[in-house]
């Protein structure tokens, strides 16, 4: 299977989002081995702004 370079999977918000949206992409895991790993401009923004407690008290709510 050949990966698409043109989009990009973001662990945070789960969708597909163009590749150039994401200035994160892990080199490691893929979503059903096509799309790499991201993380999107947006939500790289918002987890910029949002203090460290409340980040860890988000992931203990998407468990």
């Amino acid at each position: 299977m050949q990966a698409s370079s043109s989009y990009a999977y973001c662990m945070y918000c789960e969708q597909l989002v163009p590749a150039e949206t994401a200035p994160i992409v892990f080199k490691t895991g893929f979503y059903r081995m096509i799309y790499p790993l991201a993380q999107c401009r947006p939500c790289q923004q918002k987890r910029e702004t949002v203090p460290q407690a409340d980040r860890e008290e988000q992931m203990e709510g998407n468990r």
